[in-house]
């Protein structure tokens, strides 16, 4: 009678927090400016306000990169935040530890911003 079978267990995976861009110093983060239910929203960077929320995101073993029931996903355009579905392709991701940089695996692209 005490379960709450919709609650989101987070995959802690490889990474879990913030996701800053260094270009700016580490001052924005990566931001799904979403409620945990939108998709097909564009994520942002904003400036990092340590509050959680909407840029916590997790690396999940997975390689996705996730913020509760929604992934980061790249359809081709823009990236955007769309329901996980563990098909890989468009939300599949690595992390180049060297580079420090997020590459989305099917296109070989960097995620860049713009301002």
């Amino acid at each position: 009678e005490n379960v709450y079978p919709e609650i989101f267990m987070p995959d802690y995976g490889y990474a879990f927090g913030e996701i800053k861009n260094l270009a700016f110093g580490g001052r924005y983060c990566l931001d799904a400016q979403m409620d945990t239910k939108d998709s097909n929203k564009p994520v942002i960077l904003y400036p990092c306000h340590k509050q959680g929320g909407n840029q916590v995101f997790s690396f999940t073993e997975q390689y996705e990169i996730r913020r509760e029931s929604m992934c980061v996903d790249f359809p081709g355009d823009k990236v955007i935040t769309f329901g996980c579905h563990g098909a890989k392709g468009n939300q599949l991701w690595n992390y180049d530890a060297k580079t420090k940089q997020l590459l989305h695996v099917i296109t070989q692209k960097c995620m860049t911003a713009e301002f």
